[in-house]
């Protein structure tokens, strides 16, 4: 397990309070913080030599039938173009009444095998060029992911920000009023845990939560022997006893 680095001092915001662990990269920039976590894993590497060599056969692929969807077409629709570069006599089994279901096979394989070619060129890229840069400003959030040579930067407002959990893949998400929003995937769980609890106390998402909460537990403590408290719909802690039906379920128990 990679130990996180921490939030030093030289790179703490002034006046912001002591940070909690944080991971990957965490920098000052502008009077803006910023964390950056990357792919992670030595697994990746094997999965990566392998869509690497995957590649390899998809562009002989891509070659291959691309060609001959082209020359399927140009002997079909304008075997002049043939004729003129002198290969007419070789493409002669490709027309016929058959050539417009050759050229539809073939177009439709060609477009399966590009977008194929490309989910794995972005997988590639996202296992070994890719990066997540989460920047925390005065009243917003950046996103600044990175996949290889692409960047694009999205804005969100915190104040819009309800929550910042990781969800059931464990990526880092952010929540709001109106969507789920994916912040970064990469890094490892513990990481992501990181920023996500970093994300937190830098926002003070939850910290209302957190102390109605503090103080309803301190006056559980504090209570009369024989009574309990509850908040009313107005968010008033309001005093009573327990019901014959609750100390019945509580014996039963």
């Amino acid at each position: 397990m990679s130990a996180l680095p921490r939030f030093t001092e030289s790179d703490s915001d002034p006046g912001s309070g002591p940070s909690t662990a944080a991971p990957g990269m965490v920098s000052l920039d502008d009077g803006r913080r910023s964390v950056t976590l990357r792919p992670r894993g030595a697994g990746r590497f094997a999965v990566a030599a392998f869509l690497t060599l995957w590649l390899c056969g998809w562009v002989a692929g891509e070659l291959f039938a691309g060609g001959a969807l082209l020359a399927t077409a140009l002997a079909t629709f304008a075997p002049g173009v043939l004729d003129a570069i002198g290969i007419a006599g070789r493409l002669d089994g490709l027309t016929g009444a058959g050539a417009p279901v050759v050229m539809l096979f073939l177009a439709v394989w060609v477009t399966f095998w590009t977008f194929g070619g490309l989910a794995a060129m972005r997988e590639l890229m996202r296992m070994v060029a890719a990066s997540d840069r989460i920047v925390v400003g005065a009243g917003d959030i950046e996103l600044d992911p990175r996949l290889g040579p692409f960047r694009s930067v999205h804005r969100l407002a915190a104040a819009d920000v309800r929550r910042v959990v990781l969800d059931r893949r464990g990526a880092v998400v952010a929540t709001t009023k109106d969507a789920t929003i994916v912040l970064s995937a990469l890094g490892t769980t513990e990481e992501r845990a990181a920023l996500a609890s970093w994300l937190d106390q830098a926002l003070g998402i939850g910290r209302d939560d957190r102390a109605r909460e503090a103080e309803r537990e301190r006056q559980r403590r504090e209570l009369p022997l024989g009574w309990e408290s509850a908040p009313d719909d107005v968010g008033r802690t309001l005093l009573r006893r327990p019901s014959r039906t609750t100390g019945a379920r509580s014996r039963s128990r």
